[in-house]
């Protein structure tokens, strides 16, 4: 297990800086989030009562879209090494939590190999 997430881990620092130096045009599409927001404590439940563990953190943003504004965090992706579920939220400096998605069967991506 512990391999395992080792080379996820691994895996996704390969995608992030693979991810940096590409230079295609981007596209924008608004994507409209409700994350369901609280205190770190009750994150710490509730990623306790899901057996997620964090695997791998970033700092990133979301765009609050009523107000156009980028708010700054750190995200943080949990997995549960049993089961493979996984959590992403974001921590903003007020110390407040937001999840933004949630799903099953997190694995390793099936990309081309080459990381350039």
């Amino acid at each position: 297990m512990v391999l395992r997430l080792i080379a996820l881990l691994g895996l996704i620092t390969l995608i992030s800086f693979s991810a940096g130096a590409q230079t295609t045009e981007s596209v924008t599409r608004p994507m409209y989030l409700v994350g369901l927001c609280m205190e770190r404590e009750n994150l710490d439940l509730w990623m306790e009562d899901t057996g997620e563990q964090p695997l791998a953190e970033g700092f990133g943003f979301v765009e609050e879209a009523t107000r156009g504004h980028f708010p700054q965090g750190i995200l943080t992706v949990w997995v549960n090494p049993e089961t493979w579920t996984y959590t992403i939220s974001i921590e903003f400096a007020d110390g407040i939590n937001c999840l933004l998605t949630a799903g099953e069967n997190f694995t390793p991506a099936q990309g081309s190999g080459d990381p350039t």
